[in-house]
C-alpha cells in the first residue's frame, strides 16, 4: 500500500483537495505548487476543446491520480469524464478523487486487444529513484508479447481492453488524452471505429526522442484515419 496525504490545488480561487503520493514526483509538484500538474497545457486544452452539452465525453487514458481529469471535469465542466488506469496500487488513489470529483474510472489497460508485458515495476527498481528521492510512481510501460515463453514464464501479463468495445457505453467523445508510455500506437489501433464514429481532437504525451519507433507508428495511424498531427 502506498504512503498517501491530502492536499489542494488552487485554480481560478477555488481550492480542489486530492490525495496524493508520498515521494511521487507529480505529487510533489502539486504540493509545491498548489497548481495542477501542467497546468499550462490544462489551459490550452480548455482553449480548444469547448465543451458544448452535457452529452460530450472525455477519456482520460494513463489517468494516474486523476490531476487530468479532476481539470476536464472541474474547470471544463464535462459531466462524462471517464479515465483508465493499470495500475493497482495507484488505482484506489484515482477512485477516491474520481468519488470526489464526479468521475468515472476503471482498472484497464487500454490497448488492441492483444496480451501485454508489463515492463518496469518501480516497487523493486530503487535506481528510477532521483536525487531529491523522489519517484516517477506513474512510470509503468507494456509492451506487446512477442512470444508465448513470456506468457508461461512471467505473471505481471495483462489483456488490453478495445475502446471499440465499449463504443455502446460511451457516447460522443470529444477529447482523449493518451500518456501510457509508449503504447499509444496500440491505444489508437483498439479505437479506430470510436474515433471514426465521434470524430475527437486527440492529446498524446509522448517523447519522440525516446521512442522514435512508436513516434512514426503514430504517423502511420493518424494518416490512415486522416488526421493531422500538431505539436
Amino acid at each position: 500500500m502506498l504512503k498517501t496525504f491530502i492536499e489542494y490545488i488552487k485554480y481560478n480561487n477555488n481550492k480542489y483537495y486530492l490525495q496524493l503520493i508520498q515521494n511521487d514526483t507529480i505529487s510533489q509538484h502539486i504540493n509545491n505548487s498548489h497548481n495542477f500538474f501542467e497546468e499550462d497545457c490544462l489551459k490550452k486544452i480548455d482553449n480548444i476543446v469547448r465543451i458544448n452539452n452535457d452529452s460530450e465525453t472525455i477519456l482520460d487514458i494513463g489517468g494516474f491520480i486523476g490531476n487530468h481529469s479532476i481539470f476536464f471535469s472541474q474547470i471544463m465542466n464535462c459531466k462524462n469524464v471517464i479515465a483508465f488506469e493499470p495500475n493497482e496500487l495507484v488505482f484506489p488513489i484515482l477512485i477516491n478523487n474520481a468519488l470526489k470529483y464526479n468521475f468515472k474510472a476503471y482498472q484497464e489497460v487500454i490497448g488492441d486487444g492483444r496480451k501485454v508485458l508489463q515492463n518496469f515495476e518501480w516497487l523493486n527498481h530503487f535506481y528510477f529513484i532521483n536525487s531529491k528521492n523522489l519517484i516517477n510512481f506513474g512510470q509503468n510501460n507494456y509492451s506487446i508479447i512477442d512470444n508465448e515463453e513470456k506468457l508461461n514464464n512471467n505473471s505481471n501479463i495483462y489483456q488490453t481492453l478495445r475502446l471499440d468495445d465499449l463504443m455502446d457505453k460511451i457516447h460522443n467523445v470529444r477529447f482523449i488524452k493518451i500518456d501510457v508510455e509508449g503504447t499509444e500506437d496500440i491505444v489508437l489501433l483498439g479505437a479506430l471505429e470510436l474515433i471514426k464514429r465521434d470524430k475527437p481532437l486527440i492529446m498524446i504525451e509522448s517523447d519522440p526522442n525516446s521512442n522514435i519507433n512508436n513516434m512514426h507508428k503514430i504517423f502511420e495511424i493518424s494518416e490512415k484515419i486522416s488526421y493531422n498531427i500538431h505539436f
